[in-house]
């Protein structure tokens, strides 16, 4: 598993618009983004992340 962070994560994201980010790293950036709440910044991959946490790829902590 490598390792996102906030100086590579829009590279990343630039990847999976491009279709070249493979499917576990798409997951993985997934996950980075819900971890951060930079979700909200790409209401473009809000279903792709509802997707992933319904089939148990990602997991999301509500905050309080």
């Amino acid at each position: 598993m490598s390792s996102i962070t906030n100086m590579n994560y829009q590279d990343i994201i630039a990847e999976y618009h491009n279709g070249t980010l493979s499917p576990c790293a798409t997951v993985e950036n997934v996950q980075f983004l819900l971890d951060t709440d930079l979700i909200v910044n790409y209401p473009e991959l809000y279903e792709l992340a509802d997707y992933y946490t319904m089939e148990g790829l990602c997991y999301q902590v509500p905050i309080q």
